[in-house]
């Protein structure tokens, strides 16, 4: 769609690759740019393999600029459901998996391997829907991890927090009965040692 708009067509893609390339990034960051406050959720984009890194790095490449996207404006989804819901709260690979598990449309999706090959054999609309299902997606697994309605194999003392356990149970009145019964244990055994 993007060289559709530049006037390129689908057959002449491959001939002016790295113009259109240039040309995306530097408009994914002019868009960026227009928005500072926001927080750009992603998949495992941790490093210059794959990562907002490896695109600054392939925009030096090519020659063009860009303002970096401050780290604290990053989210990464997989690492949050890791930390959420446990190392094994679904399969690998994740994403597939949980789409599967929550009954979500894997229409349109291409892993990773599908998507290297896609792009090598030219077929770019099937990259363009795959891109877009895992937005899609990713939309979904950040509502229902939200809504706790994302449906995960976590076993319950794996999706539970140890800290918001015990701080709900600090104010439970059996709690509270329980700690004033032995601070008055503890003061009445003092008192009957000295005596």
């Amino acid at each position: 769609m993007f060289a559709e708009r530049h006037g390129i067509s689908l057959d002449d893609i491959k001939s002016n690759y790295e113009c259109l390339e240039k040309m995306m990034i530097e408009s994914f960051y002019e868009y960026a740019n227009e928005r500072k406050g926001a927080t750009w959720v992603h998949w495992n984009m941790r490093d210059v393999h794959y990562g907002f890194a490896a695109i600054e790095h392939r925009l030096s490449v090519l020659g063009g600029e860009f303002s970096r996207i401050e780290d604290r404006r990053k989210f990464d989804l997989s690492s949050a459901l890791v930390t959420l819901y446990g190392i094994d709260y679904i399969g690998h690979p994740r994403i597939h998996s949980l789409m599967e598990y929550n009954g979500m449309t894997t229409k349109g999706f291409l892993s990773g391997e599908q998507e290297a090959a896609a792009f090598q054999e030219g077929k770019y609309i099937a990259l363009h829907e795959s891109t877009l299902r895992k937005v899609d997606t990713f939309c979904s697994f950040l509502d229902g991890a939200i809504g706790g309605t994302l449906k995960t194999k976590a076993r319950w003392r794996e999706r539970c927090d140890l800290f918001v356990i015990g701080d709900a149970l600090k104010n439970h009145w059996i709690v509270t009965l329980l700690t004033l019964l032995g601070a008055v244990g503890t003061i009445v055994g003092t008192i009957v040692a000295w005596l």
